[in-house]
């Protein structure tokens, strides 16, 4: 008798899925952080926090899993895109002993940092207001090669 006990393996249960708020929350959470966490840290804890939503709540949304997938590919495209802007502006300081060049190039690299940095974050904060008013949002091209 002891023996049957033993190997007694209760049924799992499957996770409870979202509400229609909560999933609009945690996708607009995931967007989010994206934007306000790697705003405050450059890249790095926005894209850790969308990875946790996604994990977390994978399973539970089809809706959040995608926008927290999308999210993270952007912040990721973002992160890379900063990377590029800020070295392609920092080759010519390095190959020009002009000190003319040295400011022109100097002076566009971080103005296009600049932008790219605030256009990618207020385009992920217009993704958590859509996501959060129940709106299916997509990242230009992003959100159209995911699948759904």
């Amino acid at each position: 008798m002891s023996n049957q006990m033993s190997s007694y393996i209760p049924p799992v249960k499957p996770p409870e899925a979202l509400s229609p708020s909560e999933e609009r929350f945690w996708a607009a959470a995931s967007h989010a952080a994206g934007a306000v966490l790697n705003f405050l840290s450059v890249g790095i804890f926005g894209t850790i926090a969308i990875i946790i939503i996604y994990l977390i709540f994978k399973n539970r949304s089809k809706y959040v899993a995608f926008q927290s997938l999308q999210a993270f590919i952007f912040q990721l495209a973002w992160f890379a895109g900063m990377f590029c802007v800020l070295f392609c502006g920092m080759a010519p300081l390095l190959s020009s002993n002009d000190f003319g060049s040295f400011v022109l190039a100097e002076g566009l690299g971080i103005g296009f940092a600049i932008i790219w940095f605030f256009g990618a974050t207020i385009y992920a904060i217009i993704g958590a207001v859509q996501c959060y008013n129940g709106a299916d949002f997509r990242y230009f091209i992003i959100g159209h090669l995911l699948p759904k």
